[in-house]
Order: C-alpha cells, then structure tokens, then sequence
C-alpha cells in the first residue's frame, strides 16, 4: 500500500480546521517551522515517524487514521475533540 503524502495532509488540515487551530499555533506548539507544516498539509512534503506521531497526539486522532483513512470505532477522537474545545472556551474565559 503506498502512502498519499496529499491524503495525509488533507486529513492533518480537516482536523486542525475542526479544532479551531491555526497552523501557525499547531507548527509552533510541535516545534516545527509553519512552513513545513503547510507543505505537509498541502501534500508536497512526506512527514517523518516523529512528525506523524506527534500530529496525531496533538490533534486527538489515531496514526491508523491518519495514515490509512481508518476511522476511530469508538469515535474516541470526536469526544476528545469536543472536549479540546471545551477547554480552549475556558481558557479565554479565565
């Protein structure tokens, strides 16, 4: 099975726009430039393990998912979304 650098970052860009995050905050928070975060999204850069990885920490999905298009079957990656942008209501508000 090939890997599609392009289905991969569409995937990375969907969830990061469902969770209300910019890219800028996203590239900055994993310590990368948002540069590289944008070729990834755009599908002209293939990410590394590490990368891929922490993408997937950071916006509460599974490598599965990622990589393969496997959705969650406990759908646990929208609960945590949802509580991610409790979270972040909170947090503006204190």
């Amino acid at each position: 099975m090939a890997i599609d650098a392009r289905i991969i970052g569409e995937r990375i860009h969907d969830r990061r726009l469902e969770l209300n995050l910019s890219l800028t905050k996203v590239a900055l928070d994993l310590h990368i430039s948002p540069d590289y975060l944008r070729k990834i999204e755009y599908g002209t850069r293939h990410p590394s393990l590490d990368i891929v990885l922490s993408l997937a920490d950071y916006l509460g999905i599974t490598t599965d998912y990622l990589l393969r298009g496997e959705k969650d079957p406990l759908n646990i990656s929208a609960e945590l979304g949802a509580v991610i942008r409790v979270l972040q209501r909170i947090q503006k508000i204190v």
